[in-house]
């Protein structure tokens, strides 16, 4: 064994590229709020599956790089269980496990479109295998398409199978870029998730590609869909569907996960609703909104909590939608 395989072994940079990917996805959804991260997450973790020699290889990288998104960027999900204790962290856990399969299925194709395709254990290919990989799914203009496509179909999966779990699919995370949503009136997320999906990859290409025209395609692909993107949401913010207005307020008591289901404070969460709520209707509007999970009780089964909800409702006389 060399002294460089002994102070570097080989697992290091694979581990160091997922970790990078998983970082980077998990500041760009709440609570770091950083959406410009999701354009670039990828790039490190698709490097990693290119570095790797089997297809199974790519699959458990790919799971840790979902394990680790997941357990950083869902860790609230432990306080809605009515379990608590030791128990809520093993379903949080094994529900993290389940998600990371996904990743790890994408990682598994993407190994087939973009993994390493020069060296094989540490020697050259052959000119003749060379030509033969040539003709594969290796070119960027087939994984441009396939590997966009792949990721939104893993996420339709994940939002439907088992009841399906939507939550965090990567179009989510530019909630807060107005510009690069406009397309999600024609596509939804799965839209969004697309686009972002393809700039990564586009930009892999970019950094990895030997020929300069290659680059430059990349590149121009990239800019292409970008200014698209952007013109789209151009015509659609100054155009808007309807000059009808609809006055909605929208209420929030921001009540902390770990005490909205403890009963004594059930109290206090309906009192901070009723009082935002009679502020809103202060200035007339037509509709009044609760956000999730926002009544502490069981609406409809409850007879207080029930019977107090309607009390407000007629006392403001403005519709709620709870």
């Amino acid at each position: 064994m060399s002294a460089q395989s002994t102070l570097n072994p080989p697992w290091v940079q694979p581990l160091l590229l997922a970790l990078g990917s998983a970082v980077l996805l998990i500041v760009s959804f709440p609570n770091f709020n950083q959406p410009w991260c999701a354009w670039i997450a990828l790039v490190p973790w698709l490097l990693a599956i290119r570095s790797l020699a089997t297809r199974r290889q790519a699959f458990w990288w790919s799971c840790l790089v979902g394990l680790v998104f997941f357990l950083g960027s869902m860790w609230w999900l432990v306080h809605l269980t009515a379990f608590g204790g030791w128990l809520a962290i093993v379903g949080w856990l094994l529900l993290d496990a389940y998600l990371a399969l996904y990743f790890g299925a994408f990682g598994w194709l993407a190994h087939q479109a973009i993994g390493a395709r020069d060296t094989v254990q540490g020697t050259r290919k052959s000119s003749q295998t060379q030509a033969r990989l040539s003709l594969d799914l290796g070119p960027w203009t087939v994984s441009l398409i396939v590997l966009p496509c792949a990721w939104v179909a893993l996420e339709f999966a994940r939002s439907h199978l088992l009841s399906g779990l939507g939550w965090n699919l990567l179009g989510y995370s530019q909630a807060p870029a107005l510009t690069m949503i406009q397309v999600a009136d024609v596509a939804g997320v799965w839209g969004v998730s697309w686009l972002l999906v393809f700039v990564n990859v586009s930009l892999l290409h970019a950094m990895m590609a030997r020929e300069p025209w290659r680059r430059l395609a990349a590149v121009s692909a990239t800019g292409m869909v970008l200014a698209l993107t952007w013109w789209y949401a151009q015509r659609r913010l100054h155009d808007p569907v309807s000059r009808i207005g609809v006055r909605v307020a929208v209420v929030q008591g921001n009540i902390p996960q770990e005490e909205k289901w403890d009963e004594e404070n059930q109290p206090a969460i309906l009192e901070t609703y009723e009082r935002l709520t009679r502020e809103a209707a202060a200035h007339s509007p037509t509709l009044i909104i609760w956000p999730e999970t926002a009544v502490p009780g069981y609406l409809g089964l409850d007879p207080t909590v029930t019977a107090r909800l309607h009390a407000l409702a007629r006392g403001i006389r403005i519709p709620l939608v709870v």
